[in-house]
Formats: structure tokens, sequence, C-alpha cells
């Protein structure tokens, strides 16, 4: 079913309407750390189909497919997409130069398609890379205009674009490591908040991820902006343990706060001192029963025994657990029965939208089935309007939160 609502037919990839929900998602998180766009066009796709025949030009846009697909897989949470007849896309979150990647992507696009355009241009191939805060719109204008210019000087080839570049962060990683330490030394942290409600209007629990400020009359900087260099500098753990700690006195502070939702880091939740750290703080600490812990799914699967770990050291201190972002490997759910988790918070990408999408409605009452015969809540991330809000009352989710979700007076 999920294949069926979010994959292109032909080629496997992604459709046009997921990508386009994860971008959104990419872009609008608030844990967003931005990243790079591809797009890639077969060149001449209309002159090619009449040259080749109907059933060759298939089967070169199948290999276009695979080529995506080779070098989608070397980034994590990437997702590779076919958005038309001859346009394809990839996304690739939190990537940094993305020079690398696109001369990577065009020489396996150039080679896949070769034994169908052996004498004759194939691949156009236009990337930009975007930090957080840009709007969708102006990251597909600008990879679009760089796919333009590479179209009008006729031969295959790529070209790359910056959409947009801060003067005020950190150029190297001493700067970063110093700023996040004296950050948590001068206790420059704060947590911010958003209601996550149940589907008849009680507040579940508040997501609270974390700010940083790097001086003292600085801006509160969101968490996309500085995890990425934190996790590349082994710094999540303090900045976890932190956050925990903050949540933990805004619990004990309103004993009338129903829940307070903290994301753990999966490069944290690997080291076994920081599960052992986090155990002994949950331990001398009031307020747990009300605590509610998440980890990504990408983390979680890809560090499976870890995870599993974290969930036998949290058993019996009353917080709960649970993973947010989940759906895109869905595939491993059952995988979770067994662990004592609490809840889910499916992926934003699969809600979006969700009014007018019968494929993902029965994709998602699916799963809702199926995590509520296990146990589990399931509440759904990114919501951005009423109409999807009241969908999901459809597939049987328990709470939603996003921008279309308020919390009453």
């Amino acid at each position: 079913m999920r294949r069926e609502a979010n994959c292109d037919t032909l080629t496997g990839l992604a459709n046009r309407s997921n990508f386009m929900s994860r971008l959104r998602d990419t872009v609008q998180a608030e844990t967003s750390v931005g990243g790079a766009v591809f797009i890639a066009r077969v060149a001449n796709l209309a002159a090619v189909n009449q040259s080749l025949g109907r059933k060759d030009t298939d089967e070169l846009l199948r290999a276009f497919g695979r080529g995506l697909a080779s070098v989608v897989v070397q980034y994590p949470d990437a997702l590779a997409a076919r958005l038309n007849g001859a346009d394809f896309a990839m996304l690739v979150p939190a990537l940094g130069d993305p020079k690398a990647a696109a001369d990577q992507l065009f020489q396996a696009l150039t080679r896949e398609a070769a034994p169908y355009l052996p004498d004759r241009p194939s691949t156009w191939l236009g990337c930009g890379h975007f930090p957080p805060g840009v709007e969708m719109e102006t990251i597909l204008a600008q990879v679009d205009l760089a796919l333009a210019a590479v179209e009008a000087e006729g031969g295959s080839g790529l070209k790359v674009v910056n959409l947009f570049v801060d003067d005020d962060t950190p150029r190297t990683t001493d700067e970063w490591s110093r700023m996040i330490r004296r950050a948590l030394e001068q206790k420059w942290v704060r947590l911010v908040s958003f209601p996550v409600m149940s589907l008849d209007g009680k507040l579940v629990h508040r997501e609270c991820p974390l700010r940083l400020m790097f001086d003292e009359q600085g801006e509160w900087q969101p968490a996309g902006k500085f995890l990425p260099v934190a996790e590349r500098l082994k710094l999540t753990p303090e900045l976890d343990l932190a956050a925990v700690a903050l949540g933990l006195d805004e619990l004990e502070a309103k004993p009338q706060l129903t829940g307070l939702a903290i994301n753990l880091s999966a490069s944290s939740i690997y080291l076994p001192e920081f599960r052992s750290s986090l155990q002994k703080l949950l331990k001398r600490r009031a307020g747990t029963s009300r605590l509610w812990l998440e980890v990504a799914e990408s983390g979680a699967l890809a560090h499976f025994d870890a995870f599993k770990e974290l969930c036998v050291d949290l058993r019996g201190l009353g917080c709960k657990l649970g993973l947010e972002h989940f759906g895109r490997q869905f595939s491993e759910i059952g995988r979770l029965h067994g662990l004592g988790l609490d809840y889910l918070k499916v992926d934003g990408s699969f809600v979006r939208g969700l009014d007018g999408n019968a494929g993902n409605q029965a994709f998602l009452k699916g799963l809702s089935t199926i995590a509520h015969s296990i146990g589990l809540m399931v509440i759904a991330e990114g919501v951005t309007n009423e109409a999807d809000l009241k969908a999901l009352g459809l597939v049987d989710f328990d709470g939603a939160t996003g921008p279309a979700v308020n919390e009453p007076a």
C-alpha cells in the first residue's frame, strides 16, 4: 500500500507528491539542517522516444532510476524520485558541499544511459545546496535555473548552485566546538515547546526541542543549526542530557503539565556511557512518569542493538519511549514488538495531503491497526491544515502535531 501511494510505477522510486512532501518537511521541520536537492533530466526525451520507441525508452528511464538508486543509498535519510516523464530528483538532508555527490550522480546516470544513447547527450543535472530556513519554492526555482543553464549548453553536463551563505555561521570545527561547549557551560540553553494533541482536543504532551545561544546577546539557534556539527564533534550526549535535565525541571515546576517530549540523538544512544548517564539522571529526579523520550526511526533502526539496550535501561523508570519520523522503513515494524515502546510519530510526508490521497489513507489505516495491535499509540507529525487533521480520524490515529494543531486557550 505504501509503495502504491508513494512510488513511481515504472522505476520504483518515490513519486512526485512523495518527494515534494519530504522536501517540504525537510525545509520546515524544527530540526531542519538544510541539505541539497538534485534534479536530473533525460536529455531530449521526446526525440529519444521517437527514435528508440516506447519499450526501449522505458528501459532507459528504468536505467536512469537505477543510477539514482545506486547513489541515494550512500546517504542517510536521502530520497530519490521520478518527478515526471523526463525529470528525476534526489534529496540529501544535512549534506554540506554537494559537488562530490553531484559528480558521483552525474557519472552514475551517464553510465546507465550510455547503452541507450551512445552518441548523443543523455544527462542534464542541476543541484543546489540550501541552509535551514529557505522556502521550498526558492530551492526548486534556483535548481531549475541551474538545470536550464545546463540544458541551454546542449551537451550532457551539471551545474551546482549555493542558495545562501550565513556569514555569522562558524567556519571551523574548532569554532563550533568552542561555541557549543560555551553555551553548555554558561547555561545558554533552553527548550521551546509545541503541543501534541489527541484528536478529541486534549493535550497529550508538549514536544520540546533544544535551543542554544552562542553569546549573551545572541539569538536562540534552532537544533538544525548546530546538531549536525555536534554529531561530528561527538557533543550530542552532553546536549541530550542537558535537554532531558531542562525537561525534568519543567515537569517539576509544572505538576499540571500532562507530559513533555525530548528527542535523543542516535549518535548518543549508541554510546553505553550516555545510556548509563541518562539512567542515573532519571533515577534521581522526579517527574519521569510524564517524560516522553523519542528517537528518530532511521537512527533507532541503524543502531538497533543500542536502541534495544536503551529500551531495557529505561524499563521501570516510568518514562515513555517512542519513535519519531516513522514510516519510511515501515517493513521493519515487526522488530519493534517486545521492545516496550509506547508510541510512534508518523513522518509528515505521509500525512501531508492525506485528505485527498486514498492510497496513503489505506497505508496509514493499516499502519495504525498494526501499531495498536502491539500496544503503540500513533501520532501524526507535521499536520498543516484542518482537512488533513480531520482525515486522521478516518485512519484511527490517536493524536497529531504540526502547524494546524493548536492547544486550547
